[in-house]
């Protein structure tokens, strides 16, 4: 994060005396501010950006990916403009905290704080469902897969498990790749005849290719 132990901050059209003033104290905190006058760029390099609401249709890239969180900022808002500002439910939804009148050093600092904390947990959240999601569609692929071949066999489910993950081994391929190809080849499983472990341990030895990088070796 960050250079060394600094932490990025691009600040996106909040009042300058709120942050340019008192870059020095930042520093001495641990952020390096940059005020930013120009829409975000494409390869974003801060760790942390804070958005006026005035600027959200300039910044609706950096709004709409979710690689470098950002807080709303209403310190430019006084009624009655604070009463007409309508933030869209994704804007509030991806942001990390919003930062509201005239907020003290360490308000910010720790709005910072926190805000960089939240993306870390939504992130490693997100990164956990993703990974349920994938282990149950492995799990739904190797059923389908060992569920026709037992019918083939009339083999017993752990010795089909077992070949499939020996095959899994010799082919340098995950069971769920062996398992989708045998899928894949519904026509040629059957004309496939087999009543043996070693049986069908040939007939997938036969029937699924190695992994890519070891072909032709």
């Amino acid at each position: 994060m960050g250079q060394g132990n600094l932490i990025n901050v691009d600040v996106y059209g909040v009042e300058m005396a709120v942050f340019q003033q008192r870059e020095e104290d930042f520093l001495a905190m641990g952020y390096r501010l940059q005020c930013r006058t120009e829409s975000p760029a494409d390869v974003l390099t801060a760790d942390i950006c804070i958005v006026d609401v005035s600027r959200m249709n300039d910044c609706r890239e950096l709004l709409q990916q979710k690689n470098t969180p950002y807080l709303i900022s209403g310190i430019n808002l006084t009624p009655p403009l604070a009463e007409e500002v309508e933030l869209p439910l994704s804007v509030l939804k991806n942001s990390v905290g919003f930062l509201n009148s005239k907020p003290l050093l360490a308000d910010i600092s720790i709005s910072i704080r926190l805000g960089l904390l939240w993306h870390d947990e939504r992130e490693k959240y997100s990164q956990r469902v993703q990974n349920i999601e994938s282990k149950i569609n492995n799990n739904r692929v190797n059923g389908i897969a060992i569920g026709m071949l037992m019918q083939q066999s009339g083999l017993l489910e752990q010795a089909v498990m077992n070949c499939l993950k020996q095959t899994s081994r010799n082919k340098r391929r995950r069971m769920v790749d062996v398992s989708a190809e045998i899928i894949d080849k519904l026509a040629l499983l059957d004309q496939a005849k087999f009543h043996t472990e070693a049986q069908l341990l040939n007939w997938l030895k036969e029937t699924v290719s190695c992994r890519l990088d070891s072909q032709g070796e």
